[in-house]
């Protein structure tokens, strides 16, 4: 990973532009940011009774175009098995792309112009690794957030499923993110882990996802499901369940093997790292 001195130096720190990311701590919400290069901060003090907040993102490579977000009021985990749905939009590996993700909603008039949701209850699914690599992560995971609500309001629903590199940035591990990200947390004084730690809003929001879900009779994971998994004989909302309080833990393993999850992160047997579709050795036929 870049340090920050170089990632300033190799980047420019006037052009960087980037955020909101919220955080909390006691009873403060903290909304910051960079802005050609300026740090941005606000701060509101929050309890039971405080109305949701909307923060605003702009829109990347736009001079002044953004989108509104208002946060949600309760985050809780996400169910792991739905309804079929006659429509169906699925993509995966946006890496950073806003640009790439915005053309593909709008060809597939998942969204509108203005970024608000016109799939009706058509379901999006998105199979994981949304971060790294690419310099516009943050506006795509808002952009996400925020058409979930939109979805579920019009009959349909936002899957947001979690990859590997996803589940490597809640673990601290961020070896192939882009450089700029290590220059925006400089800037705001913070380091990088801070993002989507769990005192952050996209954090919380992220641990909220599975691993594997199901619509219909179809599977969606990010990687496949390797023999070691079958063996489990897991139900599928038994796998998330078991895997979410580790988010946070991959590579610890002596903490996965107390936890009875060790093939859920394990590089050759995770749903979400798993490439024995692919990559020789190949499971058979037989056993996909």
């Amino acid at each position: 990973m870049m340090s920050s001195v170089a990632a300033l130096s190799a980047l420019g720190q006037d052009s960087v532009t980037d955020g909101p990311f919220i955080f909390y701590k006691g009873d403060f919400m903290y909304v910051e940011g960079v802005q050609n290069g300026v740090p941005e901060k606000d701060s509101f003090r929050v309890s039971k009774t405080t109305k949701a907040r909307t923060v605003k993102v702009r829109v990347p490579n736009t001079k002044n175009a953004f989108f509104n977000v208002p946060l949600k009021s309760c985050l809780t985990p996400e169910p792991s098995v739905y309804k079929p749905s006659d429509k169906l939009l699925v993509v995966s590996d946006i890496e950073g792309s806003f640009d790439g993700l915005q053309k593909l909603l709008l060809t597939a008039r998942v969204i509108d112009g203005q970024f608000k949701w016109t799939f009706g209850d058509g379901h999006l699914v998105v199979v994981g690794d949304m971060v790294d690599r690419g310099r516009e992560v943050t506006a795509s995971l808002w952009l996400l957030y925020k058409l979930e609500e939109e979805a579920k309001a019009a009959g349909g629903h936002v899957h947001v499923i979690l990859g590997n590199h996803e589940i490597m940035n809640l673990s601290e591990d961020f070896r192939y993110a882009h450089p700029k990200y290590t220059q925006v947390a400089a800037l705001m004084g913070r380091e990088f882990y801070e993002f989507y730690s769990r005192d952050s809003e996209l954090g919380r929001w992220l641990r909220t996802k599975n691993i594997i879900e199901k619509v219909g009779d179809l599977l969606f994971t990010h990687a496949g499901i390797s023999p070691a998994m079958n063996r489990y004989a897991l139900p599928i909302d038994t796998i998330n369940t078991r895997a979410r309080p580790y988010y946070d833990q991959d590579g610890l393993e002596d903490v996965l093997r107390a936890g009875n999850v060790m093939n859920i992160f394990d590089g050759n047997t995770s749903p979400f790292w798993f490439r024995g579709y692919f990559v020789h050795p190949t499971v058979s036929e037989e056993q996909v």
